[in-house]
């Protein structure tokens, strides 16, 4: 059987789809499947994100997101539903 956990070598060791969520760097610039697959995020999660204002950044048909962005979003996320 494959390996498929952090930690666990082999071939698909570096599907990174199979690993946990990676950590977010506030200076980096994310494509957005990277950034999907750091956060755990669906598509359907990613696109209810995208509406309820996380900003993308787009050059031709590639779209970005700051490391800065997902934080702010994340924060206002979180403060919303504190109710702050």
């Amino acid at each position: 059987m494959p390996p498929t956990k952090v930690g666990q070598t082999g071939a698909d060791s570096c599907n990174r789809r199979t690993l946990a969520p990676i950590a977010i760097s506030l200076v980096e610039l994310y494509r957005i499947d990277d950034a999907k697959i750091r956060l755990g995020w669906s598509n359907a999660a990613y696109l209810a994100a995208l509406r309820r204002g996380l900003q993308v950044l787009e050059s031709g048909k590639r779209r970005y997101v700051t490391g800065e962005e997902i934080l702010r979003f994340l924060q206002a996320e979180t403060k919303s539903r504190l109710g702050r």
